[in-house]
């Protein structure tokens, strides 16, 4: 067991913060292309704590209040280190269970991340997690300022800004789909899609929120990525045909 004197010390509902951090999650970036926002960056605040995690052409942002709350500050999990905390942690309740005797302590010091389960419904597991120390040589952006870098990058996104002009179509690749319909049943609620600016803002709940890229249509040519006029009118001629004729 650590004897490290823990800086920040939460309580947290299990499920709540397993689910929270499996959606914040999908929205980190692979650590084979870019292992420096391959994390989820955690603010434990007066306000909650809050989960952000961004691939750069994706962001996706959720809170809880802990149930109990000491200090405060900036902490990241590695998407390594993600995939072990739900593996542990991620569990379907006892038949008889609420949600509510599912507690965590997420334990945050200089070194190391220690969650422990706290209630008395499985094995009281524990898993501790390594913190890397700061890199020597060249200089790297310190986890810190990048925190709250895309806390900066989120506020510009959410505050307001004209809003694209979507009467011709927008496109995306089909895997920023997947990732917010993933992070909808995750959580259990409805997507919604919200044009702003260069970007679809998709509240889930009052608890999440994802901002993903996408790009408009130019309206003169009509050209790919989404063959908007070609692709649509074909379709419309063949639906035509086929309310009027059936199979024949």
């Amino acid at each position: 067991m650590s004897t490290t004197y823990p800086d920040i010390e939460l309580t947290v509902y299990g499920t709540e913060f397993t689910r929270l951090l499996e959606a914040t999650a999908l929205f980190h970036a692979n650590p084979r292309d870019d292992d420096r926002n391959a994390v989820v960056r955690c603010f434990a605040r007066h306000d909650g704590l809050t989960l952000v995690a961004t691939n750069g052409t994706a962001l996706g942002a959720g809170i809880l209040t802990p149930y109990v709350q000491e200090g405060a500050g900036l902490f990241a999990i590695t998407a390594a280190q993600v995939k072990d905390v739900l593996a542990v942690f991620k569990r379907r309740l006892p038949k008889d269970a609420t949600a509510d005797e599912y507690l965590l302590s997420v334990q945050v010091s200089e070194d190391q991340i220690r969650v422990v389960d706290r209630s008395d419904l499985f094995d009281h597991g524990e898993l501790t997690l390594t913190i890397p120390p700061p890199e020597d040589g060249a200089y790297r952006e310190a986890p810190d300022e990048q925190a709250m870098r895309i806390a900066a990058m989120l506020r510009r996104i959410l505050h307001d800004q004209a809003p694209l002009d979507l009467s011709d179509g927008c496109t995306m690749p089909h895997d920023r789909l997947t990732r917010l319909a993933k992070a909808a049943r995750i959580l259990g609620g409805d997507l919604a899609l919200r044009p702003q600016g260069n970007v679809i803002v998709s509240p889930i709940g009052d608890t999440f929120v994802a901002v993903t890229v996408v790009q408009e249509i130019d309206r003169e040519t009509h050209r790919a990525p989404f063959r908007d006029e070609v692709s649509v009118r074909e379709w419309m001629r063949r639906v035509d045909d086929m309310a009027e004729s059936g199979v024949l």
